[in-house]
């Protein structure tokens, strides 16, 4: 007869669950170390800009071009005139005269402004009013 089989082998052991127990202790991992904050004041300027090389004109060692203080004139002897009463928005002297209103001001500032929207919207305006009024002629007659 032929010999036996041999044995079976033992079963395994059952694998342990990964199962906390209370009475366990769970080491604490560390933390990362957090990342350092910017210097809030720490700035770092941006490099100058090159210099210019100077000018290679004609250097008569004023400051200013002609055409510059020919403006300066002009506009320092518009001055003068306004202070001495010359003319204003009003063409009476200057706006600070107690016998020029804020009204009287805004009436010629908004002057040409009221007179080109008109120019623009009253024709079409006009024509829109008109064919409404006739359209109503027309109703009335037909009642």
């Amino acid at each position: 007869m032929p010999p036996p089989p041999p044995p079976p082998p033992p079963p395994p052991p059952p694998p342990e669950d990964d199962v906390l127990e209370l009475t366990e202790v769970v080491p604490d991992e560390p933390l990362p170390e957090p990342e350092p904050f910017p210097d809030p004041f720490a700035y770092d300027p941006p490099p100058p800009p090159p210099r210019r090389p100077p000018p290679m004109d004609d250097d008569d060692g004023r400051l200013m071009s002609q055409f510059t203080e020919d403006a300066a004139s002009r506009a320092f002897a518009g001055l003068s005139s306004f202070r001495r009463g010359g003319p204003s928005l009003t063409g009476e002297g200057p706006i600070g005269r107690s016998d020029t209103t804020l009204e009287e001001i805004v009436h010629v500032l908004v002057r040409p402004i009221l007179r080109e929207w008109l120019d623009e919207n009253l024709p079409s305006l006009v024509e829109r009013l008109v064919k409404r009024e006739i359209e109503k002629v027309v109703r009335r007659g037909l009642d």
